[in-house]
This record gives structure tokens, sequence and C-alpha cells, in this order.
């Protein structure tokens, strides 16, 4: 099947992650493979152009080893179709494979929502295109889940790749107290979402919101993931791994929406500045959806992570100009 180029609709004013029905109701473009109710994963890829990329993430995977898993990829560029060499080399590496076009643009939110909307295995993961996991991610994360019905996620360690020869172990910040509120303050306080990638139960995902940000950051997306995890937080602890790695990539180029143009940096500070004040008040809204007693330490920590931030920016400002004048 071929998909022609269609022009895509305008973004949204702000970026959303609810679809509408009739976006959900999209037919896979390729499908094959064991049937759902025979699978207990599935990884959810939201891709946009980088069909290298992709490539490469999908050979990541096809290295998996231990239970046999389901690949939903999502393309949501409708000018550069997924290639059907593509497919065709990957056509038999998983258990179970589906590919969909995108004929308009879902935007970053959208996509990831609809990957997650198609599936319907126990446990489910995203990974971007631009990463890749260890042989063992999938095994290792679910078995954790099965042994723990607290658990509602699972990570493994967190590689950053700076460079295709250069990369580091970054230190996790471990959100698995039993207990639920010194777990979600920790999260607020500490401010980690790596464990985004890691291997979740479904409907712990599913309940898991953000409704964009308000000016001057709306239809930025950036720091949108800190907001979606509390849900799953309230839900559940989140249990770790040192056995498998999930290597990031922060060298190639990446697609994000622009953030507003502005004409100086010190608005664009602001609009930065703005944007980790819109994370903290979205904490207080979904908390207040999902664990309202939570509310009112959710709003005292974020109020003292943002007093910490600032403070933090503000030292390393005046740190910064006597560094300067010293040197001079």
């Amino acid at each position: 099947m071929t998909v022609s180029p269609v022009t895509p609709l305008p973004r949204p004013r702000r970026e959303d992650w609810r679809l509408p029905a009739d976006a959900l109701a999209q037919p896979a473009r390729f499908a094959c493979g064991l049937p759902d109710e025979r699978l207990t994963v599935t990884v959810g890829i939201p891709n946009y152009k980088r069909m290298d990329r992709l490539r490469l993430c999908l050979a990541s995977l096809a290295q998996q080893q231990g239970r046999p898993f389901k690949v939903i990829v999502s393309n949501d560029d409708p000018s550069e179709p997924v290639p059907q060499a593509l497919i065709d080399a990957f056509a038999d590496a998983f258990a179970a494979l589906e590919i969909y076009e995108q004929p308009r643009n879902l935007g970053l939110l959208g996509n990831a929502h609809f990957v997650l909307a198609k599936a319907r295995t126990p446990y489910f993961m995203w990974l971007a295109n631009d990463d890749a996991v260890s042989e063992n991610w999938i095994e290792d994360l679910a078995t954790l889940l099965d042994a723990d019905a607290t658990a509602v996620g699972a990570m493994g360690q967190w590689i950053l790749a700076l460079s295709p020869t250069h990369s580091f172990l970054r230190p996790q910040i471990c959100h698995d107290g039993r207990a639920r509120l010194p777990r979600v303050m920790n999260f607020i306080w500490r401010a980690d979402d790596a464990f985004f990638y890691g291997v979740f139960r479904r409907e712990a995902l599913l309940s898991g919101t953000f409704q964009g940000y308000v000016w001057p950051n709306r239809g930025f997306v950036r720091n949108w993931c800190y907001v979606f995890l509390i849900a799953p937080l309230c839900a559940g602890r989140i249990v770790y791994s040192d056995r498998c790695r999930w290597v990031c990539d922060e060298y190639s180029a990446k697609h994000y929406p622009a953030a507003p143009s502005v004409g100086s940096k010190i608005a664009v500070l602001a609009a930065a500045a703005i944007r980790r004040v819109n994370v903290h008040l979205l904490y207080a809204r979904n908390l207040s959806a999902c664990a309202p007693l939570l509310v009112v330490p959710g709003f005292a920590v974020s109020l003292a992570a943002l007093a910490r931030e600032a403070c933090g920016f503000l030292g390393g400002s005046v740190v910064r100009r006597l560094r300067r004048q010293f040197a001079r």
C-alpha cells in the first residue's frame, strides 16, 4: 500500500495528549504476527522523519532475548512514508509488527498517545526512534513487573550518549517507595523523568495526561513527561534493574516543535522560567484529579522546588559574572 503525501493540518494552538476517535481508527499499513492475547508486552515507537534512526532502533529491538513482544510504529510525517524495504527487513523480526502511516501530522503528544491507544497487551513501553536498549531490556523489566504487583513500571540503567563514541552512565533517582506520599513528593522535588522509557503496566499509563502549557509555552512540548508521570506514580511505584540498559541519544538532530519566537535572551530565559512554573501548576492539577489529598503537600513542595531552582539560577548568574570580572 502506498500512502500519498498530504498537507498536514495546522497544529492545534497547544499540544494536547488527547486524540479524536477518527484519528485512533486509522488502519495499519502493515500488520503481521501473533494476536495480542498471546503476548504480554508492546513497544510503541512514535516516529517522525529520520528513517535511518528508525532502522537502528528496530535493529536494537530485534536483538531482544526472552519473551515475544509486539512492535507498533506510527509514522507521523505524511510526506515521507516508511520505506517498503525497511518494512520487509523487519517483517519477521518480531512476534507481531504493525506499521501506521498518519495521513496528517498528529504532533509529538498525539503520536505518542496513538501507539499507546493501539496497544492491548498488559505491559507497554515507548521507545524513541533515536534510542536503543540492551538485548535483555524487555525480559528483565517485564519480569520485575510480573513479580511485584505494587509496581506500575520498571526501569533499567540510563546511558547518555553525547556522541557515537562518548557515553556515560547517569545515576538513577529512584521512585520505588511503597508509600505514595513520599514517592510523589520525591518526584516533584527531584525532577527526574528518565523512567518514562521503562516498561509499564498499560492501564497505569492510560491514566496519565497532559493538556498543554499556557502562554508563552503554548504549543511547546518539552518537559511534558514530568507532568504526565504524576498519575502513574500515584498508582504505584517504579522498580529498577541494574542488569539492563537504555541508551539515550543526545547528539543527533531532534524534532521538537519550535519555542515561540522572541527577540532577546531575557525573553528566552523568561519563557523557560514560565515553563517550569507551568510544570508545577500542572502537577497540582493532575494531583487534584488522581490523588486530591496530595494537592496541598504537592503544591508546597512545588513552591519549594521553584524557589530552589530560582536561587540556583540567580546564584549561577552571579558566579558567572564574578568569574568574568576576575578573568579580566
